[in-house]
């Protein structure tokens, strides 16, 4: 059988925590959900056909967001939500990255503070270089998503952004930019992004060198902005509009990878990867090849080499290092919306935008509707004699949360009796033997 991220925690988790005791809780926690994850110990519910007696139970997920099996439903519950509310126009996709010299800052413990940091900054570059009228002279809407990881786990900081390619004016007017191939130069991105994350980070960190600020504002720092095709980003938005409109003249499906309605709808709508790369993990199971003794292997793209698939194997205790590495600190945001995607935007200006543009008006998806999309058209459907099936829930009681909250209460009153200081993670040098991608 084919091995998978929850295979690996099974077997290595416990003795990972055992070794590293100043875990943060949260992390902890992640750990054990996810090793329980749709097994008796997570609860089940059952399902039952009121007309032939038929019986089904299935154990509960999860439901934790670094988990690679439990985020398929909000995956597309979330990109009907944005299909809804994102006015028709061009669409870009940047991508902001950091000098691998203030990766170490980022696993100190003013990680949480250079998070909102990088989001803030990247965002502000975009907001006010779109206000220029020399490029786009309005305001426009960003979706960013953090990323910490490169293909091979190792830490590398980043943000992805979607920006639409117009925006409102101060006169209440919707204009967009003249050529849909080309949004703003990357350099001039790249040095106001450089300028504003420094002057942060140097308030932030008063002690950091004067040496390391010179060196990192002379790199040039890498900036990505690739853009969409207006077109099919419009006929991509009204074909899924369509299609999920008209659930019983098609059957399509979506998994972690691509969305199966079009052939080119992947490439055609940028919505589709940022649902894909919101809500899983670093790794997914798919990249997972073997568990051999304490060895761990899995795939990854080489971008510095031509996009090449290699195959890296690493010890136990270094891919679980790599894998909580990449855990979000609790109650972080990992997407945040600005401009007219903004909530506070959301009743009047998004609103005005979509008037602008002619974007139609959508209804929302019940939640079946959403399992009909995700799992099949006949989810509900008794497979013995056709009739619909009904679910009872908490067929076994959740032993999970009660395990969860002992385990926890036990690691708080054993580090409370140590009094041993807290660290956020058990991190050692930065593995660069391997590109970050």
């Amino acid at each position: 059988m084919k091995p998978t991220l929850q295979n690996v925690i099974a077997r290595f988790g416990d003795s990972y925590i055992a070794e590293h005791e100043n875990l943060p809780l949260d992390i902890k926690k992640t750990i054990y959900q996810i090793e329980t994850c749709r097994t008796p110990r997570a609860g089940s519910h059952k399902i039952v056909c009121p007309a032939c007696g038929f019986q089904k139970i299935t154990y509960n997920s999860c439901g934790n967001r670094n988990c690679p099996v439990c985020q398929n439903l909000a995956t597309l519950r979330w990109l009907h939500k944005q299909l809804e509310k994102l006015p028709i126009a061009p669409y870009f996709h940047l991508v902001f990255t950091i000098p691998q010299e203030l990766n170490p800052f980022f696993i100190s413990e003013k990680r949480t503070d250079l998070l909102n940091l990088l989001f803030s900054a990247s965002a502000s570059t975009v907001s006010e270089l779109c206000n220029d009228p020399k490029y786009l002279g309005a305001h426009t809407g960003m979706i960013s998503t953090l990323h910490t990881w490169g293909q091979n786990l190792s830490l590398h900081p980043h943000i992805h952004m979607l920006v639409c390619g117009g925006g409102i004016t101060k006169n209440n007017e919707w204009i967009r930019v003249e050529d849909p191939d080309f949004f703003i130069p990357v350099r001039i991105l790249s040095a106001l992004f450089r300028g504003k994350f420094l002057d942060g980070f140097s308030k932030m960190i008063p002690t950091v060198e004067k040496s390391l600020l010179t060196d990192l504002y002379e790199k040039n720092w890498v900036v990505h902005c690739k853009p969409y095709n207006s077109e099919e980003t419009s006929e991509a938005i009204e074909m899924i509009s369509n299609v999920i409109k008209d659930m019983d003249r098609h059957t399509y499906t979506m998994d972690v990878s691509n969305i199966h309605i079009h052939e080119k709808l992947a490439a055609a709508i940028p919505l589709a990867y940022f649902a894909k790369s919101i809500f899983h993990p670093c790794i997914s199971d798919s990249r997972i090849t073997a568990i051999d003794g304490d060895k761990v292997s899995f795939t990854w793209l080489d971008y510095s080499d031509h996009n090449k698939r290699k195959e890296t194997t690493l010890d136990a205790d270094e891919f679980m290092r790599r894998f909580i590495m990449h855990i979000a600190p609790k109650n972080f945001r990992k997407t945040r919306y600005y401009g007219i995607f903004s909530p506070r935007a959301s009743t009047k200006i998004l609103p005005l935008c979509k008037k602008l543009t002619n974007t139609p008006q959508r209804k929302p998806l019940s939640t079946d509707d959403l399992l009909k999309i995700s799992i099949g058209p006949n989810f509900d459907i008794c497979p013995q004699c056709g009739a619909k099936t009904i679910l009872c829930s908490d067929h076994y009681s959740n032993e999970i949360r009660h395990w969860v909250r002992d385990r926890l209460e036990y690691d708080r009153r054993r580090m409370q009796r140590a009094q041993t200081s807290r660290s956020f993670l058990p991190i050692g040098p930065i593995d660069r033997s391997i590109s970050s991608a």
